[in-house]
């Protein structure tokens, strides 16, 4: 995917929707949170919480490979692929996706930071939802995207 470009897609290691059995078909409910992987969209409840594309990428890789201490090069290779960022790129999505879950490094329900390691997705999921037409059925969307959404 170019960098900068909203939605899902392909990068120089492949599509990320085709990797993984936890989010490749149906959606995946952990807390109060829903994430649709296929159609890139997280809800809380009800309404759609607005995320930065690069930030739904980091997610979507988190929940595929749960209980896995992911580097940070295994992430910006697999999420930026070809494209040359620095670190900050992917602690500023991984920022982003901390503050649309509430969730808190020191505290983790969701992500684990290891220091100099990388990031762990620790949440257990409570199962796959069916139809995330039902996640979405009223409310109105919460806005956390990241203060340069067509950037990293």
């Amino acid at each position: 995917m170019l960098e900068g470009k909203p939605g899902g897609g392909s990068h120089a290691g492949g599509d990320l929707m085709d990797r993984g059995p936890a989010t490749k078909s149906a959606a995946v409910q952990f807390g109060d949170f829903v994430f649709d992987a296929s159609a890139r969209r997280l809800y809380e409840h009800n309404p759609e919480i607005a995320l930065n594309p690069k930030a739904l990428d980091v997610l979507a890789y988190l929940i595929e490979h749960p209980r896995r201490i992911l580097s940070k090069e295994e992430l910006l290779k697999e999420v930026w692929g070809e494209v040359s960022v620095t670190d900050d790129a992917l602690v500023q999505r991984v920022l982003d996706v901390r503050k649309a879950l509430r969730d808190q490094a020191r505290n983790p329900q969701f992500v684990r930071t290891h220091a100099r390691r990388g990031y762990e997705w620790i949440a257990e999921p409570a199962g796959a939802v069916a139809d995330t037409g039902n996640a979405r059925c009223g409310g109105s969307d919460r806005n956390v995207l990241g203060p340069d959404m067509n950037m990293s």
